[in-house]
């Protein structure tokens, strides 16, 4: 029995097709379209540290302009989930429709200043992507979900619980290096002389992030 199997194996050996012979019967468009290579991504998130100064602008308020600089540091235990904390130092400063308001109307709107936020979050990654810049270079880019909670300090409350929640998206400039912007809204409930009110602070904000370690590999090669 043992003698009828290795002399089928050696059969099946020397009577095979060269791989030549198999590509010209089935023909490079066969290929081409049912062969398909997975390219590996040139950076990895996973059990790396994203330190990201950011410059972040408030975008629904009128008669206050709120904008300032921040920090924030995440931690990814998996390549798609970050942990992480930010905080967020706010200068304010009235626009023209508030002394428009005060010359006009004799109204005076009660001053509102924000000081700081402070807070933890969380962030999924639900998409990496690439595109061809000005037809010479590839980008790769990332977005992102992220949630959190924190504090907000104003002028008229000393802590504020703050939740918040957001989009963001990375362009890579390097693999260790990339643009961000994101869209986050934080509300809380502020206590105004004429009662409590939800305020929903929506800020931009715009920086750069630096992943720690600087290079990343993958487990196996290519």
């Amino acid at each position: 029995m043992r003698g009828a199997i290795v002399t089928l194996a050696l059969l099946a050996v020397f009577t095979a097709p060269p791989l030549g012979g198999v590509r010209a019967a089935l023909g490079q468009p066969y290929i081409e379209q049912n062969v398909h290579v997975i390219q590996q991504r040139p950076f990895l998130r996973r059990h790396r540290v994203e330190v990201a100064p950011y410059f972040a602008l408030a975008t629904n308020e009128v008669l206050f302009l709120q904008l300032g600089p921040g920090g924030a540091i995440n931690f990814y235990p998996l390549d798609r989930l970050a942990i992480g904390g930010s905080y967020t130092k706010y200068f304010t400063q009235e626009t023209g429709l508030y002394d428009s308001i005060q010359t006009d109307f004799r109204t005076f709107p009660e001053k509102w200043e924000i000081d700081f936020f402070a807070g933890g979050h969380v962030s999924y990654t639900f998409l990496d992507g690439k595109f061809l810049l000005l037809n010479s270079s590839i980008v790769h880019f990332d977005a992102y979900f992220i949630a959190g909670m924190g504090v907000t300090r104003t002028n008229l409350s000393d802590t504020a619980l703050t939740g918040s929640f957001g989009l963001g998206f990375h362009l890579f400039l390097t693999d260790w290096l990339t643009l961000n912007f994101e869209v986050r809204d934080y509300i809380f409930q502020e206590k105004f002389k004429a009662g409590e009110r939800i305020i929903n602070n929506v800020m931009l904000q715009t920086g750069l992030s630096f992943f720690i370690p600087f290079r990343s590999q993958y487990r196996y090669p290519r």
